[in-house]
């Protein structure tokens, strides 16, 4: 039987959703190896012809040698990478630097999840496009249920064999191609000489209609890594650096390693108290009767703020939002104050003098007696392996210069350049990033990132014209012009609001799937469906920084069908309805 409201396949199954969880991996598994082998076709969304043309493609290109991918990083990111681009006949190799898979949701007391983290989105947007979560577990999960999911997911698609772990990688570099072998004993471009051969100006030189002769031949990409203690690279010694070169590269390392601490001015000068990053925190108990100054009011600063503050003896949240005060007190996001939470307007300078533990605000008003600063600010993006090397220079550059230098990849504070579309190094296409917007539903987002790049890469890269799913170079370099200034005149700072999208982000995935040549009508009623929920959650959060996270005792669940959602409210037993008819989503209502 035909399960035709589902957003994916060329051929799906009615199957129970339980047997989507983790526990039913094994029998799920063996179940897909009973299909037709054209069903591989079915992990790509499509009800209406695209898995078929895929499967025909990958049918003409049989008697060419299967092109071999790197992917760093075996988190979200990674694993839908690999597991995509390995059932398209790739030979896809995943390095991972630790020894498990899950990357930033496997729990470490010194890493970026705390213990008692809760995810802030429900799972009914949270999940990959075919694979729901347990469907038992409550809307808001504990980060041990969505390391149970990858884990999970990892087995039910056989990823983990693809995966080398405990090995970290030290350099990419592009290589150049050598004719009739796999480029392993290919030389590195000397610097610069890449684009003297094939940059822009040669293109220029060439004439010839609007990007043709601009593409030049693709590089290959030489890997290097280092085995760790318990690594599995075949062969080789715990320290000494490995090489394999590969076809294409794709960057799934995630983004929560370097903390960001941006200056505060006077900190270093005069403040005398403690000073810690998000990433180091754990668990409250430690902050017992302290006076805690948190920078930073999104996410973790909400949550941090309000777990601290049952053993704190205040908190003080500053939040840049706060720009226009009234006489009494309030402001257009609400109060100023609840229980020992105080929000503050930004940050103007740490005071010199007294016991070194006082800050002055943009509204004039003082702060006394901070014992620490919890800096809830984010983090860098942090790519040591593509910091140097023939065809990426490290000097500093002019915004512009960012987005005008073919030669570089710039990792700048919070963002990376050049990328088309956030996306495709805009000089390199083989160079793929998965993973880098933030304020998003990342795991649907990471897999249609990798169904475009999938669709990208399975075309001869170095062409002219370049593949039918890029623009000529110039084009790609025009796009960052364009989407440079789009971000100046929305107001944001070019390196630290880069990457965000947030309401943006459903644009965004419309613009993914219709590049990878999967936006169905099924997948458009999936992502309205996510859409409508995620505005939902949205309205139900708190503006103050610490407020009530009573938004996380409502459970979503879509109608069957797929056309709609709805809510149930502060476990009342009753639900709230959305979808076609309410068009916006469920009414605001307490949880």
């Amino acid at each position: 039987m035909f399960a035709g409201n589902l957003p994916l396949g060329l051929l799906v199954l009615t199957i129970p959703t339980a047997l989507f969880s983790p526990s039913h991996v094994l029998s799920f598994r063996r179940m897909r190896r009973t299909l037709p082998t054209f069903i591989v076709t079915d992990l790509v969304p499509s009800r209406e012809g695209w898995g078929r043309r895929f499967m025909t493609m990958a049918s003409a290109e049989a008697s060419h040698r299967p092109q071999k991918v790197a992917v760093l990083g075996a988190g979200a990111a990674g694993l839908v990478t690999g597991r995509l681009f390995h059932e398209a006949g790739f030979r896809v190799r995943i390095f991972e630097k630790t020894s498990t898979v899950g990357g930033v949701w496997k729990y470490r007391p010194e890493d970026v999840v705390y213990r008692s983290l809760v995810t802030n989105l429900p799972k009914e947007i949270m999940a990959f496009l075919d694979t729901p979560f347990d469907p038992s577990l409550p809307s808001f999960l504990r980060h041990t249920d969505v390391q149970t999911y990858l884990e999970g997911y990892a087995k039910q698609y056989d990823v983990e064999k693809l995966i080398t772990f405990d090995t970290e990688v030290k350099e990419v570099r592009p290589v150049r191609r050598t004719r009739g072998q796999e480029g392993e004993g290919a030389a590195p471009y000397p610097p610069g000489d890449y684009t003297r051969e094939h940059g822009l100006g040669a293109a220029r030189e060439k004439g010839g209609p609007e990007g043709a002769g601009e593409e030049g031949e693709a590089p290959m990409w030489r890997v290097t890594v280092v085995r760790q203690a318990g690594g599995s690279v075949a062969g080789a010694c715990e320290g000494v650096p490995e090489s394999e070169v590969f076809d294409a590269v794709v960057v799934c390392n995630g983004h929560y390693q370097v903390p960001h601490c941006p200056d505060l001015p006077g900190l270093r000068e005069h403040y005398r108290g403690r000073v810690m990053h998000s990433r180091d925190y754990d668990h409250p108990e430690a902050l017992r009767g302290l006076k805690v100054l948190c920078v930073g009011y999104r996410a973790s600063g909400t949550d941090i703020a309000r777990e601290v503050a049952q053993v704190a003896s205040e908190v003080h949240v500053v939040d840049r939002r706060l720009s226009k005060m009234t006489e009494d007190g309030k402001d257009e996001a609400g109060s100023l104050q609840r229980g020992n939470i105080y929000r503050r307007p930004g940050l103007r300078v740490f005071l010199p003098g007294g016991d070194g533990k006082s800050a002055m605000f943009e509204d004039g008003s003082v702060c006394t007696g901070i014992d620490l600063v919890l800096y809830c600010t984010g983090f860098q993006y942090h790519m040591p392996f593509l910091s140097g090397g023939s065809a990426f220079e490290s000097r500093p550059l002019s915004p512009s210069a960012l987005l005008s230098d073919a030669r570089l990849l710039r990792v700048e504070d919070r963002a990376v350049f050049p990328l088309y579309q956030h996306l495709f190094h805009a000089f390199f296409p083989s160079l793929v990033f998965i993973g880098l917007l933030h304020s998003v539903v990342p795991f649907p987002l990471f897999e249609l990132q990798a169904l475009w790049a999938l669709k990208t890469l399975r075309q001869p890269l170095g062409s002219d014209p370049p593949p039918p799913s890029l623009p000529p170079r110039r084009r790609r370099f025009q796009w960052l012009e364009e989407e440079k200034m789009r971000q100046e005149a929305a107001g944001r700072v070019l390196g630290r609001d880069w990457f965000f999208l947030g309401p943006g982000q459903w644009a965004y995935k419309r613009l993914l799937a219709r590049e990878a040549g999967c936006l169905t009508s099924a997948l458009e009623e999936d992502l309205q469906v996510r859409e409508g929920i995620y505005n939902d959650v949205s309205n139900r959060r708190p503006v103050f920084p610490g407020g009530s996270d009573a938004y996380r005792r409502c459970e979503y669940r879509r109608v069957a069908g797929g056309e709609g959602w709805e809510v149930e409210v502060g476990g009342k037993g009753s639900f709230e309805g959305a979808g076609e008819e309410k068009g916006e989503g469920a009414r605001k209502a307490e949880c």
